[in-house]
């Protein structure tokens, strides 16, 4: 699998939910998707792109980002 595009019906992504996909580059997030949980996308090496409407209209504050 090297791109997901999620549907609109996907509200919740489960902690861990795309770890270790090793393939995966790129990514597509709905506006419906309020949180991305630890480790999301943890050991996704080949991952480039995640294109998301999921922060629009919010007032997100912090974004943390591990060092790598």
């Amino acid at each position: 699998m090297k791109e997901i595009t999620l549907p609109q019906s996907v509200t919740k992504l489960g902690k861990g939910c795309f770890s270790h996909c090793r393939n995966l580059s790129k990514i597509e997030l709905n506006e419906n998707i309020k949180e991305i949980p630890e480790r999301c996308f943890y050991g996704c090496e080949n991952l480039k792109e995640i294109h998301t409407s999921a922060f629009h209209y919010l007032q997100v504050q912090t974004i943390n980002f591990p060092d790598s």
